[in-house]
């Protein structure tokens, strides 16, 4: 198994699955403001060292 990351082009922070509790808050707290999920983007550990976002403090701790 590969390791990857998932975030989307708007989030701050990314994640190391769908089942983050930060992910999936973040995801229930735009459902309920009405807005769209947004497509999830993966990322290689490579990827995700030079994209912009942080990584996830609940998911991506060592």
């Amino acid at each position: 198994m590969s390791v990857h990351y998932i975030t989307t082009d708007r989030s701050e922070r990314y994640h190391t699955g769908e089942d983050c509790p930060a992910f999936q808050a973040g995801r229930a707290g735009n459902a309920a403001q009405g807005i769209e999920p947004r497509p999830l983007v993966h990322l290689t550990p490579d990827e995700a060292q030079h994209v912009r976002q942080t990584p996830c403090p609940e998911c991506c701790t060592a």
